[in-house]
C-alpha cells in the first residue's frame, strides 16, 4: 500500500478493534486478529507513514459481537437482531460516543511523507 501511494497521499485503513473480542463471528469474516489503537498505528509507522489520526468508533456494537461471537459463538446475527440496528442507526450515531467502552472497529488515517526520512 505504501508504495502505491504518491508522496503525500493517504491511506485510511479500518480494521476491527479488541483482541478480546476475537471470537466466532470474526473467524468466519476472515479476520486474522482485532487491533488495538497502538498496534495499528505501530504497524503503519513501521511501514513509513506518518500517523494523521486514528478513530474508534461503534462501541454501541461492542456488547452485542462480544455475546454473539464470545458467549454464544454465533457465526451471523439474527435478522430480527439485523433490523433492530439497522431501524435506530439515527440512535446509535447519538448515543455511541456516551458510551464508555472501546469502540468495535478503529480507523487510522495516515499520509505518506512527501520527502523520504533521511536515516
Amino acid at each position: 500500500m505504501y508504495r502505491a501511494l504518491e508522496p503525500g497521499g493517504n491511506a485510511i485503513i479500518l480494521v476491527p478493534r479488541g483482541q478480546w473480542l476475537y471470537g466466532s463471528l470474526d473467524r468466519v469474516l476472515e479476520h486474522v486478529k482485532r487491533y488495538s489503537p497502538t498496534d495499528l498505528s505501530d504497524s503503519c509507522a513501521r511501514a513509513g507513514f506518518d500517523i494523521e489520526r486514528l478513530i474508534s468508533f461503534n462501541r454501541v456494537g461492542v456488547l452485542p459481537w462480544f455475546l454473539n461471537g464470545r458467549i454464544l459463538r454465533k457465526t451471523r446475527f439474527g435478522k430480527f437482531q439485523l433490523k433492530i440496528y439497522d431501524s435506530l442507526v439515527w440512535l446509535w450515531r447519538i448515543v455511541d460516543r456516551l458510551i464508555p467502552l472501546p469502540g468495535l472497529s478503529v480507523i487510522c488515517i495516515a499520509r505518506k511523507p512527501t520527502t523520504a526520512a533521511i536515516s
